[in-house]
This record gives structure tokens, C-alpha cells and sequence, in this order.
């Protein structure tokens, strides 16, 4: 069974997803823009394959969005991990601070590890001002973090520095906090040497539950 092409996307009037085991594909298209589910519930281990798959221009690619508080997950096609975002239109004027958590538990119980931001994921939210990222992060996309101008902090405490762009962020006068351990890996990766400002010190942000 398949879920096809754009059959939900768009919909801000689905706000509960249950995907049962016979579904085995799932249309790169089918889910976009979908913002507003807030209960979600796969099968255990559950994995698909990405239709359309090839208009992907990134890892952000065919996830199952999940909303929590003011940030979207979305869960990944390998059954084990999932990336984040939000959605400006309903969050992006009063959004100021994010704190990602290593891992996003879904209302049918799974447990999903977080290692990526969307490609224009927070982009354009101009009241951000402060960011931490877990050390399970491995990657940020293309202007995830695009004209948010003022922010002004950027916690990061994985120790290999996720993958970045030279786009991913737009305020490299912000402050950025690392391990210690790994200030000079930082100082020389692409996406994160061009931050004026890095500094040791980090707090750490474990898990958000439905």
C-alpha cells in the first residue's frame, strides 16, 4: 500500500495521523506543509520507501512531521531517526529561543534520535535569538537558518561538528558554545569557521516525549 502523491499536503486540518503496517511507500510530496498533527502513530520499526525520491535536494527528505510545542519533527524513512524544524506561520513571530532535544518520542511510543535541521527550517524567523543543538546533531541543511539576523547564540554539543554550509546560518557575529574538546575541529568546518566568536562551554538537552 502507498500513500501518493500530495495526498495530505497542505492540510492544516489534519492534526492526527495513524499509518498502519501495510503501508510500504510513501510519496516524497504526500505529507508537506503538514504542520498541524499533534498525535502520530506508526507501527513498531516501521519503515518505508520515498517515492519521487529523486526530486530530494537534501537528507530533509519525505519525513513524516510530528508537532511538538512550537518545533516539527519529522520522522525518517529509516525507522531511527528524525530531523527538525518549525513553521514560521504559526510560530515564527513569538519564537525567540529553541533548545532541540536529542530525541522526540511519538504518541504510539517510538523513540526517534534527532540529527538534523531543515533546510529553511527556521529561516526568516527574525525574533530568534538563541539556538542549542545536541550532540546527536550531524547535520544542518541548506539556509536553515536563514535572516535570522539577531541571533546571537548558538549552543552546539556534539563533538564532531555537524555537516554545515556556508548558508546555513546568516549572523556569524553570534556567540558560539562548544565542547572545549573540540574547539579547533569547529574553528576549521565548513558552516561553523566563519562564527567570529567560539567559545567552550555547553549545558546539556536530553529527550522531548509526546
Amino acid at each position: 500500500t502507498s500513500i501518493g502523491d500530495q495526498a495530505f499536503r497542505d492540510n492544516d486540518d489534519l492534526t492526527s495521523l495513524t499509518i498502519p503496517n501495510t503501508v510500504t511507500s510513501i510519496n516524497y510530496h504526500a505529507l508537506c506543509f503538514c504542520y498541524t498533527i499533534t498525535s502520530l502513530y506508526l507501527p513498531d520499526n516501521f519503515k518505508w520507501t520515498i517515492t519521487d525520491a529523486n526530486e530530494c535536494d537534501g537528507r530533509d527528505c519525505g519525513g513524516i512531521g510530528f508537532r511538538k510545542g512550537d518545533l516539527v519533527y519529522y520522522i525518517q524513512n529509516d525507522g531511527e531517526t528524525a530531523y527538525v524544524g518549525a513553521s514560521y506561520r504559526f510560530v515564527g513571530e513569538k519564537l525567540t529561543v529553541v533548545e532541540i532535544p536529542e530525541t522526540i518520542t511519538i504518541s504510539s511510543g517510538q523513540t526517534y534520535t534527532v540529527v538534523g535541521v531543515e533546510g529553511d527550517g527556521f529561516s526568516g524567523f527574525e525574533a530568534l535569538t538563541t539556538i542549542t543543538f545536541p550532540k546527536t546533531l550531524q547535520w544542518i541543511e541548506w539556509d536553515a537558518f536563514e535572516g535570522d539576523r539577531n541571533l546571537s547564540k548558538v549552543t552546539c554539543y556534539a563533538t564532531t561538528p555537524p555537516e554545515a554550509y556556508g548558508n546555513s546560518f546568516d549572523n556569524y557575529g553570534a556567540e558560539l558554545y562548544i565542547p572545549c574538546e573540540s574547539k579547533e575541529l569547529y574553528e576549521y568546518s565548513a558552516g561553523w569557521a566563519s562564527f567570529r566568536h567560539i567559545m567552550c562551554g555547553t549545558t546539556a538537552v536530553s529527550e522531548v516525549s509526546a
